[in-house]
């Protein structure tokens, strides 16, 4: 996201309330938009074309993933993301195809995010290893129209230029996955492109900065009917702190998962979802733990995922992750 120093000065000194609310809201952005402009999601682990090109084809048949985050329960103008996937194999299951959709929002200022995905995979004894890359847009765009800057609602010259920019990116990634084991690394784009038109929270031209994801996972056997599903999830940007989520899921009977994680100086986070039939829903809840919780009670997050194969019919053994 991106943040206007000008703007933010004029917002600080607003006295009707949902002019600070937006204020605070934009000040606790400013922090993250030198690096951290990519969108956190607690359900990674089910949701890995978001962040990795690689992970495409790689349930091994069609397979399509909703998710939505809802961030900051309370606060008007709090992030939402919205997040389409929909990949599968083709070429003798060589090739994955996928396209993804990422729609940001924080207060007035949005990020729409489309990428098409390819991945080329080599299969060996003991596992999967794959190739991907991804290309795409990002527009942002603010509408600093829309805010309110007083009770009596008259217009602020600060706040009738609406920005709107578009630029094109492209990413890689790699992903080795075998029945019980994945591990990957990716940077969803790699050239910081400039925003024409747009600040940063120095007041200098703002740009799109390179993240860098490294997951992994395992799935252990407890028994017959249950099985411990650990993963991690690395984010480095540049320019921000080192972020590290660790998960662990609990599943009965591939059908029944419950899930804790930690998200560093960050929050807590419950998670469940079912398995029934096609269809996999998850729900997440953050508890967070940082200085934010003054101001916020937690984030909400939602994900629909369906694969079309049964799974006597995939070539490997059911998706575990």
């Amino acid at each position: 996201m991106i943040f206007n120093r000008t703007k933010y000065n004029k917002m600080n000194t607003m006295r009707h309330n949902t002019g600070k609310m937006l204020a605070l809201l934009f000040m606790t952005v400013a922090y993250s938009v030198q690096a951290q402009q990519d969108p956190t999601y607690s359900l990674f682990m089910y949701n890995g074309l978001a962040i990795n090109p690689a992970v495409a084809g790689s349930a091994e048949t069609l397979s399509a993933t909703a998710l939505y985050r809802k961030q900051w329960a309370g606060i008007k103008g709090a992030p939402e993301t919205l997040t389409l996937n929909v990949d599968a194999p083709f070429w003798n299951k060589r090739v994955g195809l996928g396209l993804s959709v990422i729609n940001d929002k924080i207060g007035v200022m949005q990020n729409l995010n489309i990428n098409a995905l390819y991945a080329y995979r080599i299969r060996f004894e003991t596992g999967t290893l794959s190739m991907g890359i991804q290309a795409g847009m990002n527009k942002f765009s603010a509408d600093y129209s829309s805010v309110v800057t007083n009770p009596q609602n008259t217009t602020d010259n600060s706040f009738t230029e609406n920005t709107n920019h578009t630029v094109f990116n492209f990413g890689s990634g790699f992903y080795y996955y075998s029945e019980k084991f994945y591990a990957g690394i990716s940077c969803p784009h790699f050239i910081n492109q400039q925003l024409d038109g747009i600040k940063d929270t120095n007041g200098e031209q703002a740009h799109q900065y390179r993240h860098y994801f490294l997951t992994a996972g395992y799935v252990f056997d407890a028994g017959e009917m249950f099985k411990i599903k650990p993963s991690t999830l690395v984010k480095i940007a540049e320019g921000a702190p080192l972020q590290v989520d660790i998960n662990s899921n609990f599943w009965y009977d591939e059908k029944i998962g419950l899930g804790f994680s930690y998200r560093t100086n960050d929050s807590f986070t419950t998670s469940l979802q079912f398995q029934i039939d096609k269809f996999r829903i998850g729900y997440a809840y953050d508890l967070i733990v940082s200085s934010f919780k003054r101001y916020a009670t937690g984030n909400n997050e939602i994900m629909v995922r369906f694969e079309l194969a049964e799974k006597h019919k995939r070539v490997l053994t059911p998706r575990y992750f």
